[in-house]
């Protein structure tokens, strides 16, 4: 298994000094189906997500005139106390799964619109995890009461596990809607979720 990694670390290097612009967006997507545009047969769990608690559905923002197929595209998550979507990083079901490398800087972007009524919040959490399951860093992006989406977007340099600090670390990707009280109903709506290394930002670049 090391020398897959390594490898995998020296061609995920490689790619990240290339030069670029200074402000590259994100190279490639690292998360699965970040457009939930996939979901089981009763629209209830996106495939490569799992519920962890509370209600999700599939269902588009109301003022957003969204197609049909955009319909099913974005998951609503109604709070009854609170809700939680999430995703491992990478899930670990396919050999050319790259791993999360420490030191490298990764962004996170994503559209949200969080109804409220005044009566809870939402955001977007990463939890880095290490080899050994222990939590590294967790960071919060607040997604606030809005009237309709916005976007996201934030960059993050992946943490060094102290224990094995050349091990390759994990993140779990969390959404998150929490009501004030279990008789509160609050929402969130997510969508066009991107997680990946960010290329040049934060990276000396070759020379030219």
């Amino acid at each position: 298994m090391d020398h897959v990694y390594r490898a995998a670390l020296a061609l995920l290097a490689t790619v990240l000094l290339l030069p670029g612009p200074a402000n590259a967006l994100t190279l490639f997507d690292q998360q699965e189906n970040g457009s939930f545009e996939d979901w089981n047969a009763t629209c209830t769990m996106p495939d490569a997500w799992t519920v962890e608690i509370g209600d999700v559905v599939c269902s588009a923002f109301a003022t957003e005139g969204a197609s049909a197929a955009q319909l099913r595209a974005k998951p609503n998550l109604v709070g009854s106390h609170l809700s939680v979507l999430a995703q491992t990083i990478p899930q670990g079901n396919d050999a050319t799964d790259l791993p999360i490398v420490p030191g490298i800087f990764y962004e996170l972007r994503f559209d949200a619109a969080g109804i409220y009524n005044g009566k809870g919040n939402g955001n977007a959490t990463l939890t880095w995890v290490g080899f050994l399951g222990n939590t590294l860093r967790v960071d919060t992006v607040v997604v606030p009461e809005s009237t309709g989406y916005a976007h996201f977007e934030q960059q993050f340099q992946a943490p060094i596990d102290p224990l094995i600090p050349d091990a390759a670390t994990s993140v779990l990707l969390r959404f998150l809607v929490d009501g004030q009280s279990s008789d509160d109903k609050v929402n969130l709506w997510v969508d066009d979720v991107h997680f990946g290394p960010s290329g040049p930002v934060g990276i000396p670049a070759l020379p030219a």
